[in-house]
């Protein structure tokens, strides 16, 4: 199970963290880890924080989640060196993963709502890499239909998760990865069940 840092970015500032802190742990580490970009500015105002991007892909494997509700969008973040980008099916209407894929060959994420009662989503799912969840466990527990939907993706599911206890659930699952947040990050991975 793979474990994933999260940064959230509001007002054009990383939230509890600085840029500084998060290039001197790459360069401790391997540039294969991927970071997870919560864009707020790019999903609550249409205005992702592009330049941010652009200054971390050369030290982690960028996935941004943005909100992004066209293809043009997605170019926009792609042309900064994003590796990934997540999906969020209520800000793009007309999303269609095969034109998406069609334009480049990064990966596609498609985030889950639970409050989403459509879980059909009638998508070619071959075109999908994954799936990410924000919902947390004691939610998805409560609502059968939710969680049964979940059950279907588990191999290509990452789930956020803030809940160190939480771990041995998630891996028992067998689920894809688990999203953290950055200053979070190393207690999870050495909390990993063996």
């Amino acid at each position: 199970m793979e474990i994933i840092p999260v940064i959230k970015i509001k007002d054009r500032k990383i939230k509890n963290t600085v840029t500084e802190e998060l290039i001197e742990f790459s360069t401790n580490k391997s540039k294969d880890i991927p970071l997870y970009i919560l864009d707020y500015d790019g999903i609550e105002k249409n205005k992702p924080n592009l330049c941010t991007y652009q200054k971390l892909f050369n030290h982690f494997k960028i996935w941004t989640d943005n909100g992004p509700s066209n293809l043009g969008d997605i170019v926009d973040s792609y042309m900064t060196g994003v590796a990934a980008i997540v999906i969020r099916k209520n800000f793009f209407k007309k999303f269609d993963p095969e034109k998406v894929k069609y334009i480049s060959e990064n990966k596609v994420f498609l985030k889950l709502d639970i409050n989403d009662k459509n879980l059909d989503f009638n998508l070619n799912k071959d075109f999908i890499d994954g799936y990410v969840n924000f919902s947390d466990k004691e939610k998805i527990d409560l609502d059968f239909k939710y969680k049964d939907f979940l059950k279907t993706l588990f191999s290509k599911l990452y789930v956020y998760e803030n809940n160190i206890k939480n771990l041995d659930y998630w891996e028992k699952k067998k689920i894809k990865g688990v999203l953290v947040d950055f200053e979070n990050y190393l207690r999870f991975l050495d909390a990993i069940p063996s």
